[in-house]
């Protein structure tokens, strides 16, 4: 774990390394992609190069938040697909590339908070899908483009599922599961806990055929949402 007096990082489950791969993540805030950066650096086989962390989101992958993909998340709704020919291009560069590469991708598309919470649930109930707790129910079009994109590669051999919370240290002293800013990083008033979980999965299940990936993800998503509830559960000790 890695830690500060106000912020800290714990990893459980599956052993990370530099090889490429494609990571599944909830989406718990925007220190998402600051952490995803972190187990790329910290959490990673130390006699291997570091893989170059890319995030595929809105029509775009990218390492830093660019102007293309502001305009598409702008310009798009939570059910945006590829076409074909544009995955292709779009991931020519990592697949000529020999650098090893993690492509992230955030099935949920929205950060989860309040107010997304309450638009899932009303879609749940309106469409009848499993009640999460703590995660968004996930959009199967953007892994389905990914999966397409990356059909035939051989490159991607490892997949890992990676569920994110992060709690915080109230005034009275007990300790909540919250959703921070980047502004909460940096004028942190109290102690945060982030704990990552990793699962590997076989690559292959990534490239099922539509209607038995949606199926996938929804269990995978159930069994996350589980595993947030577990943290909660626990007597987690913060750092400071």
């Amino acid at each position: 774990m890695q830690k500060s007096s106000k912020f800290g990082i714990r990893v459980t489950g599956d052993k990370m390394d530099s090889e490429s791969a494609i990571i599944i993540s909830n989406h718990a805030s925007l220190l998402d992609h600051v952490v995803l950066a972190h187990l790329a650096q910290h959490e990673t086989d130390e006699t291997m190069a570091k893989p170059r962390v890319s995030f595929f989101t809105w029509f775009s992958l990218w390492t830093l938040p660019s102007t293309r993909a502001i305009r598409n998340m702008a310009k798009s709704d939570e059910n945006w697909e590829l076409s074909s020919n544009a995955g292709v291009h779009i991931f020519k560069s990592v697949l000529n590339s020999s650098v090893n590469d993690w492509i992230v991708i955030f099935p949920e598309v929205n950060i989860f908070n309040s107010e997304s919470k309450s638009r899932q649930d009303y879609l749940g109930n309106k469409y009848f899908l499993p009640k999460l707790q703590h995660l968004l129910y996930p959009r199967t079009q953007s892994v389905f483009s990914l999966s397409s994109a990356l059909s035939g590669d051989y490159k991607f051999n490892k997949m890992y599922n990676v569920t994110i919370c992060y709690f915080a240290r109230n005034e009275d002293s007990t300790v909540s599961l919250i959703n921070p800013t980047l502004l909460d990083l940096f004028a942190a008033k109290s102690e945060t806990l982030v704990v990552v979980h990793v699962k590997q999965h076989l690559i292959k299940k990534l490239k099922y055929k539509r209607p038995r990936l949606e199926r996938w993800l929804e269990k995978v998503w159930l069994e996350k949402d589980a595993v947030v509830q577990a943290s909660v559960d626990s007597k987690l000790t913060l750092p400071g």
